[in-house]
């Protein structure tokens, strides 16, 4: 892969201790499967290239090697690095927004990505799915779409860019100076204060005739071996009548 983008995600993964390590810990063991599908995913796995958090940036893959984070078989999962931010109960939020604002822009000098070309998951249109652009990273994303807080995110990258020598500025738009500050944005775009720890909403999906754990997956954007998981199941077989919980990630 020659890449061209820079894609930010957060991983949904509210468990406590899930680090940035554990993450890399899972990928290493294959623990990410995901059905292997011509046209949704070459590999059977889901991999990106970096995950954060308040201490560390852990790389799972090469800058030159395509992940399975975006969507599927289109240009966000061919040209794009995938960079995964941690939201593990006791993780500090600021701390890994910090950190990936600085990574993002270490690697925009190191592969000449411009800071347009910075875009969150949601920029992705994923084929075939109920919700094609996903609310991804959406503590970043003003009612599920970018905004000021995304713009507040680019400004803080655009800001550690400048530092180490970059030569492409944010551009100057109707909510940015050419300083890479934000105007004219809402008081507080994003607050610079721990926000308190919310586990994730619950969601179920009763089983109906036809349905199948590759399907509930595709369906809900999440890993068949997840809903084995959240629902004790040791096969792919499911029952019909059944309620399913399905976890966010």
């Amino acid at each position: 892969m020659q890449p061209r983008y820079i894609t930010i995600h957060s991983t949904q993964n509210f468990s406590r201790g899930a680090d940035a390590l554990r993450h890399s810990e899972a990928l290493r063991n294959g623990k990410l499967r995901a059905r292997k599908i011509r046209g949704f995913n070459r590999i059977g796995y889901l991999v990106w290239h970096f995950t954060v958090d308040e201490d560390r940036a852990v790389q799972h893959l090469p800058t030159n090697e395509q992940g399975e984070h975006a969507d599927f078989g289109g240009p966000g999962n061919r040209y794009s690095i995938g960079v995964e931010m941690c939201e593990n109960k006791g993780n500090s939020r600021s701390a890994t927004i910090e950190r990936t604002a600085k990574l993002t822009a270490y690697l925009m000098q190191k592969h000449k990505i411009s800071l347009r070309k910075v875009v969150p998951h949601y920029h992705w249109k994923r084929r075939g799915l109920s919700q094609p652009h996903k609310n991804c990273p959406h503590y970043l994303l003003d009612n599920g779409r970018p905004g000021a807080k995304w713009e507040w995110f680019l400004a803080k990258v655009n800001k550690y860019y400048q530092s180490i020598g970059g030569s492409n500025p944010l551009p100057v738009g109707p909510s940015i100076n050419s300083y890479g500050q934000i105007v004219n944005a809402p008081a507080i775009p994003y607050p610079t204060a721990e926000r308190s720890y919310q586990p994730p909403s619950k969601r179920y999906h009763t089983v109906k005739k036809g349905d199948t754990l590759s399907a509930l997956s595709r369906r809900y954007d999440v890993s068949v071996s997840s809903i084995q998981r959240a629902n004790g199941l040791r096969s792919s077989v499911i029952v019909l009548g059944k309620k399913l919980r399905i976890p966010n990630s």
